[in-house]
């Protein structure tokens, strides 16, 4: 056949050479070796230029299509070497060719021969080359990777000639041509050589941070990754921080990935929507829908269907389909070069089977070997690079893109989807579509490896391999099955995740209410009840994945089984020899990691599926409609509302409905009604965020809005005001001395520049509501929407900012305002008011024609002058002698007088704002900072980390795991060296003694094949016992360890909280709990498989070539010295990409939460920028990491391919005393080296950065605790406190060690059942107060006695549990109405019910369909802010504790709702004692008494009428500032 092959090629060559194409006689079998002319003038040739000229039309198009960017120094020392000798090529290529045309017209010979055209393609080669050249500089290329090959090419190629000239003895004969050739041979010497450099870079466009070495690097650099040598070098010296990491390359960026994805799924999403959205149904017959929307009218209704295009198709093929195809085409160059590998072993065991071959052949097979593992592993990783970076750019899309959906999303998407649900689809999913393509080319390259596997044993093993194969073919659909129910699981695991973060979200949001109510144990045990089904789906997702496992694991090994049998019993001799059993084996292995890589990448595969499926649910969600509102320039009214109905969500009920609205330019508007009218619904509509059903709605310019709930950014003070405008020093001191915040500044640690925690939780709300107006007066907006941005403050402080920012001569006069109000003072003043009624204007005009009109409105009035009677005259009982139309009439009079005098008084003082400045238990250092920055542990995971995981796991098991695992292996390898021992079997090679179908044969076989299945047996019985206790450990490790941080999280002070964002917490129970419940297991299986693997290769390969020794223990150490190396950096690396991590999701969180205020202000592109950075940053730490893995893996790789040519060489050296058998057994191990190196180095680097999640789980598993919740020691009676009497005694409070006392030793006494309201100036210590009474915080000295026990000795539970506060910022937990109510289920129905009625929400309640089941929604949202503070009033009628506490509970609601709930506290408290912070001071004029505080110290304590007597008082002037005395 070969002969055949010769002759074919000889003849098809035949008139071009002179000699024969190829003589396998002069190559192969002689002392060294050598190639014919023809061979040398044509294929060496044709190689390299080949490669140029097939490369070049791509190449060219590449850089026509690169930017224009001339370097401003053209002519580069480089650049000039590289043409100066690629011009001196061309010449000695030139004189090549008039050589070979002088010899033959001298000779006559034909022109057309191999030997003219070999110098004439090679010289026009070298002029595309200089060509290439000159493009490359002008478009600013720093390196060549077709260029370097090239000349790589052109190097190797002309070794042949190299040696031939030597040892022909050229120079003797021809002089002039082995000059030129030696000259031309060191150019190309030259020539790579300044290809290996790549060509300076300007990157002064980088001002901030170094740019990517990567784009400075050489080819070889960048295939070697040497250019990350320098950052592996500083992490090793010292640990890597965020200011030392480089830039992302452009192309890896946020803004410009988000394009590419963005620019394919929207066009595909818009059009999706327009095939599945039902056709608009006009009703004709009045329906009970129809009737909801508009009584009478025809209501146009569109269903919405929530689904979209295949968010993989536009994500994987259309966004990302070219880097992908790039990326895999790498697998492919690798897979070729490892299926080589066992022919190139068995060529090697031939060799060593026979003794005639000459000892360089070996050599030249043992060279080859290596050669094609370093390709290999170059190819190998440079598949991972681009595998890895795509995959983050996919991720980077993801999250930017579900952070501008939450942006724009609707209602009825904010309602499907909370904080916890988004911010697990962009941790968890987004995770797990970027793993996935760490290991995507499995799905094809498994099965061509399979397939090319399963083709190479045929031609070993013949139609024996098909015993091996039916076998593959049989688990096929056993596999099918499986995958069914791992997704199944997969799904439900999910969601249980998105259920269990979205209850912690809440828990963390509402933690001081979590704790004020004692209510961590209920909570806790929800969440557990959450996570034990979550860990029920994780162990059965586990048991599932050990069935593969054990499956796909042992399955090749029972290939080879079945396979050697049928081979044994129907081959004509009966006799396995060494080089099919070792070559077949090869295979096997390759067949062995293709089958095993099926079951991790269908599990990723799977896990990547539904992550994929539940990110395209919530980007398919529609968005608000933005013609809901018209913004135009010019109008005749700034804001136009015609025949408008709203509702909040397409299906539900109408929330408004026929509203018409004109408004002037430059006027106040005042809206009032009660809770739940529609009033916050009406300024929402104008922004935009009610769906319109009908109507239009028109703006004139720019929006300012102040939510009834201020919105504050976790930065400075001044940040939050300036709100991303530069700061213009005038308007911004404008803003802050009309806002009244010049006092707050000089208590604030560092003044404006002070941090403001999460959710401005280190202000008041009354200071959060100041300082979100001061954002509004510095936007310079043209409309502001105000909605009670006045309910929060003091009444002086109310009026001081009407005055000068509302009012008629404030910052904002001639501007549009529009200000939801329950301040009724301030409504004559306004220009125009609107009454809302159950969601309709039911009256609208000036003021004094709304009170001649006897209406609602008149009503309202009259509720108001009742509050002030009260409070003037402290009179309890309300007075019913006068008829109810002429108390209306004569409220009036009255009313203009009050508010005039009232207007009169309120005098700007600057000691006078009496608010309490913070409301938190912490206060901020020397220099502003409240949010203490997320600590990076350093160095190595500590060693106790390790411990606590293998406690989780149980000491016991893990030895079980270790000890399972190695007999695992240890069977597997006595198997092989078995398998030798029958393969060198002499008596089976004999076929003189034992005939082919000899008794003895046959026995000796069956001996071979039963203990060869033995050693099967026990492989499916360790690796099974391994997969189950790793399944059930891993599972009971990842609860205890959650449990651990939950139960530590719970018990943290609330002082933790105040300085830790919340996202920075949920980042440990999502991402940090996701490595330990699903990465780490499988890490952990991997890293012990790689270890013994690794350990046996070694031990084979040194029982078979005992020289392999000496190398031993210099790999070794420097294989622990490149690990050691390259630890430093990435573990590193990994803690910063944890860090990273959490400023993304805090970013996000607290821009959801605000999403109303940013889309107000127009903010939506400066917040996306703002988003892309943190997510930028986060990727530069994970991408660094992984490239770092390359870094390691191509050096290890590098080390393993080195004992492969070292067991290789050693063999070949030593063939004549060591058998076939031995070689096979010794090599094919040692094929397996550099894979299973790479994977342990990879395994333990891998596990201990997965580990630092450990270490971040136990970190937050060791807080330090507040008190504990029980005290066994120290309990109260039965009954406690039956009276209700209080006692402080010498009362201290600092926050923290260090700082100043916030009181100082106070002592004073509330008598049982005595009202008592707690007033002072910003900053007097009214919340802590407040904050002592529950242990929030501990003081410094004194104690508090309730009834004669000091509440320093009772557990926290028992105390809370019998103290009760109804809090200013009502917050409500997602769940329905009874579990907000009462979590515990410690009342009945009936009782809550009574305190439903007493908190005036019954009604409202009888009317939901679901009645106390009713969700409430995240944080409330389907509820009004003032039904949320009834709600929290309805939690502290069901308690009804002896003692209540009561922080301004009435802001949020209307006057007439004020004054029930006042009335509700007078009659159903009337038995407690009531200690109530006060900011209108009219709630507490009829108390028992009034305590004075003023800078930690108690002023005045005595009742009002005694206080008010005395003008010189601190109260009365209190008094007189707020317009109750005159």
């Amino acid at each position: 056949m070969m002969e055949q092959s010769n002759n074919l090629t000889a003849t098809s060559l035949n008139g071009f050479c002179v000699d024969p194409f190829w003589d396998e006689h002069l190559t192969w079998e002689s002392q060294w070796p050598q190639f014919t002319e023809c061979f040398i003038h044509t294929v060496l040739v044709w190689i390299p230029c080949g490669w140029l000229w097939l490369s070049a039309p791509v190449y060219i198009w590449y850089i026509a299509s690169r930017p224009a960017s001339t370097p401003k120094n053209l002519f580069s020392w480089l650049f000039l070497l590289k043409l100066i000798f690629l011009c001196s090529l061309i010449v000695l290529s030139g004189i090549n060719i008039l050589n070979v045309v002088t010899l033959k017209k001298y000779s006559g010979e034909d022109y057309v021969k191999a030997d003219f055209f070999d110098p004439l393609l090679m010289t026009f080669t070298l002029v595309a080359t200089l060509i290439l050249v000159i493009l490359e500089r002008k478009k600013n290329f720093v390196t060549s990777g077709v260029l370097f090959i090239f000349w790589l090419l052109l190097i190797l190629s002309n070794i042949v000639n190299f040696y031939t000239y030597i040892e022909s003895n050229v120079y003797s004969q021809d002089k002039f041509a082995f000059i030129v050739f030696y000259m031309q041979y060191f150019m190309y010497l030259i020539e790579f050589f300044l290809h290996c450099f790549a060509e300076k870079v300007d990157f002064t466009s980088y001002k901030e941070k170094q740019p990517c070495p990567e784009l400075s690097a050489s080819f070889p650099s960048r295939v070697s990754f040497w250019w990350l040598e320098r950052l592996m070098k500083q992490g090793y010296k010292e640990p890597i921080t965020e200011q030392r990491l480089p830039d992302l390359q452009p192309k890896d960026r946020c803004q410009i990935v988000i394009k590419r994805f963005l620019n394919c799924w929207i066009p595909a999403l818009a059009a999706s929507k327009a095939k599945s959205r039902f056709k608009v149904t006009h009703q004709k017959e009045p329906t009970e829908r129809t009737r909801l929307v508009a009584s009478g009218a025809d209501v146009s209704v569109i269903k919405k269907k929530p689904s979209g295009p295949s968010l993989l198709y536009y994500l994987f093929i259309k966004a990302f389909g070219v880097d992908l195809l790039i990326s895999q085409s790498w697998k492919l160059f690798y897979d070729i070069l490892l299926l080589t590998n066992p022919l190139l072993l068995g060529e090697l065991v031939d060799f060593v089977s026979s003794s005639s071959p000459a000892s360089w052949h070996g050599y030249i097979l043992a060279v080859a070997l290596f050669t094609s593992t370093v390709l290999q592993s170059l190819f190998f990783h440079q598949l991972f690079h681009h595998s890895c970076s795509l995959g983050l750019r996919m991720r980077a899309s993801l999250i930017s893109s579900v952070f501008r959906k939450s942006l724009t999303m609707d209602n009825q998407a904010r309602k499907e989807s909370t904080i916890g649900e988004v911010v697990n689809l962009m941790s968890v999913d987004a995770s797990n579509i970027e793993s996935v393509m760490s290991y995507l080319w499995a799905i094809w390259s498994s099965p061509l490896q399979i397939t090319v596997s399963l083709y190479l044993l045929y031609n070993v093993l013949g139609i024996s391999m098909f015993a091996g194969a039916a076998f593959l073919i049989l688990l096929i659909p056993a596999n099918g099955v499986i995958s069914s129910k791992m997704g199944t699981f997969q799904t439900q695991l999910m969601a249980f995740k998105d259920q269990r973060l979205k209850m912690m979200n809440e828990l963390l949001t509402g933690m001081k209410i979590v704790k004020l109510f004692a209510w961590e144990k209920s909570f806790e045990k929800k969440i557990l009840d959450v996570r034990n089904n979550e860990l029920l789906k994780l162990r059965g997702l586990a048991l599932i994945s050990s069935i593969t496992t054990l499956s796909w694991g042992v399955a090749p090994y029972i290939v080879s089984l079945l396979t050697f049998l049928t081979y044994v019993y129907i081959s004509e001799d009966h006799y396995l020899d060494p080089k099919t059993a070792f070559v077949a084996i090869s295979l096997f292995d390759i067949l062995r990691y293709a089958i095993n890589f099926a079951p991790m990448i269908l599990s990723d595969v799977i896990k990547a599926y539904i992550s994929a499926r539940r990110i395209e649910k919530f980007l398919s969600h529609d968005d608000l409609n933005t013609h809901n509102v018209r913004r135009v320039e010019q109008a005749d009214h700034a804001i136009t509302i015609e025949n408008g109905t709203f509702m909040w969500n397409p299906d539900g009920p109408v929330t408004l409905k026929n509203i018409n609205i004109s408004i002037e330019d430059g006027s106040l508007v005042g809206v009032v009604g009660v809770v739940g009218s529609g009033k916050s619904s009406l300024l929402s509509a104008m922004l935009g965020d009610l769906e319109k059903v009908e109507g239009q709605v028109i703006l004139k310019g720019k929006v300012a809005y102040v939510s009834q709930q201020a919105w504050i950014q976790n930065d400075t003070l001044r940040n939050n005001i300036l709100f991303g405008k530069p700061l213009m020093d005038k308007l911004y001191s404008q803003c802050l001395d009309a806002c009244a915040l010049r006092p707050d500044l000089e208590i604030l640690a560092a003044g404006d520049m002070t941090e403001i925690g999460e959710r401005g939780i280190n202000l008041s709300g009354g200071q959060k509501q100041r300082v979100a107006l001061a954002r509004a007066v510095y936007a310079q907006a043209d409309i502001y929407l105000l909605d009670d941005p006045l309910s929060a403050v003091d009444a002086h402080v109310g009026q001081h900012i009407f005055d000068n920012v509302i009012g008629a001569k404030g910052l904002l006069a001639g501007k549009v305002r529009v200000l939801v109000t329950h301040r009724i003072n301030y409504l004559p003043f306004t220009d125009h008011i609107l009454v809302i009624t159950a969601g309709e204007i039911s009256e609208d005009g000036r003021y004094d024609e709304l009170m001649s009109h006897r209406g609602p409105f008149s009503k309202l009035i009259a509720t108001y002058m009742t509050q002030e009677n009260e409070a003037e005259t402290s009179s309890i009982e309300s007075s019913d002698a006068k008829d109810k139309d002429d108390e209306e009439s004569s409220t009036a009079s009255k009313l203009l007088r009050r508010l005039s005098s009232s207007l009169s008084h309120a005098v700007e003082k600057k000691h006078s704002f009496s608010e309490h400045v913070v409301s938190s238990t912490t206060q901020q250092n020397e220099v502003g900072n409240l949010i203490d920055e997320e600590t990076v542990a350093i160095g190595r995971v500590p060693f106790n980390v390790y411990k606590k995981y293998g406690r989780s796991l149980g000491y016991f098991f893990v030895l079980l795991l270790i000890a399972l695992y190695m007999a695992f292996i240890a069977t597997f390898m006595w198997s092989s060296v078995f398998l030798r021992q029958w393969t060198d079997d002499v008596h089976l090679g004999n076929f003189t003694d034992w005939p082919n179908n000899s008794t003895e044969r046959k026995d000796k076989n069956d001996f071979y094949i039963t203990i060869y299945g033995v050693f099967g047996i026990f492989q499916v019985f360790f690796l099974l016992g391994f997969s189950i206790t790793l399944s059930f450990r891993s599972v009971h490790a990842s609860r205890r360890l959650h449990g651990s941080m939950l139960d530590s999280v719970l018990h943290a002070p609330m002082q933790f909280f105040d300085t830790t964002p919340i996202g920075r917490i949920m980042n440990r129970f999502s991402k940090d709990l996701d490595d330990v419940d699903e990465s780490i297991p499988w890490t952990l299986h991997m890293g012990i498989d790689c270890f013994f693997q690794v350990l046996a290769v070694l031990i084979i390969i040194s029982y078979s070539t005992p020289f392999f020794l000496a190398f031993l223990l210099p790999v070794g150490a420097i294989y622990f010295f490149v690990q050691r190396y390259f630890v430093a950096t990435s573990r590193q690396l990994k803690r910063l990409g944890a860090k990273t991590t959490s400023p993304i999701f805090n970013h996000f969180s607290e821009t959801l939460a605000g999403a109303t205020t940013v889309r107000a202000f127009g903010a939506e592109q400066r917040f996306i920028q703002d988003s892309d950075t943190k997510v930028d940053l986060n990727q530069i730490c994970k991408l660094m990491n992984y490239t770092c893995n390359r870094w390691l893996g191509v050096r290890l790789e590098f080390l393993g391919n080195l004992i492969i040519l070292l067991a290789a060489i050693i063999a070949v050296a030593t063939k004549d005393s060591i058998s076939a058998g031995i070689m096979g057994l010794s090599i094919s191990f040692a094929l397996q080296i550099t894979t299973n190196l790479n994977w342990l180095v990879r395994m333990i680097s891998d596990l201990e950065t997965q580990v630092v999640s450990v270490e971040r789980i136990v970190e937050y598993s060791e807080l330090q605790p507040e008190a504990a919740w029980e005290n066994d020691n120290n309990t109260s009676p039965a009954g406690w406190p039956q009276s209700g009497h209080v006692s402080v005694e010498n009362l201290s409070l600092r926050y923290r060690e260090g700082l100043d006392l916030v009181l100082k030793r106070i002592s004073f006494e509330v008598k049982t059942n005595e009202k008592v309201g707690i007033v002072g100036r910003t900053g007097a210590g009214k919340s802590s107060l407040t904050l002592v009474f529950f242990r929030l915080v501990e003081p410094a000295e004194g104690r508090i006695l309730i009834d004669g026990i000091d509440i320093m000795k009772l557990g926290l539970h028992e105390l809370r549990m019998k103290v009760t506060i109804i809090p200013q910022d009502p917050l409500i937990f997602a769940g329905t109405l009874r579990e907000n109510l009462d979590p515990f289920k410690n009342y009945d129905d009936e009782a809550v019910w009574v305190a439903l009625e007493h908190s005036h929400l019954k009604l409202f309640v009888e009317s939901l369909p679901d009645k106390l089941q009713h969700q409430c929604g995240e944080g409330g949202l389907n509820l009004s802010v003032g039904q949320r503070q009834l709600l929290c009033m309805a939690r502290a009628l069901l308690r009804k504790t002896k003692i209540l506490i009561l922080d301004e509970a009435t802001a949020a609601v209307d006057m007439e709702t004020d004054e029930l709930i006042q009335a509700t506290i007078r009659n159903e408290f009337s038995d407690c004692t009531i200690l109530t912070i006060a900011h209108r001071l009219n709630t507490v004029m009829d108390y028992d008494r009034i305590l004075v505080l003023d800078q930690g110290e108690i002023k005045e304590y005595d009742s009002p009428q005694k206080l008010l007597e005395n003008q010189q008082s601190i109260f009365y002037s209190m008094a007189k500032t707020a317009g109750i005395v005159t």
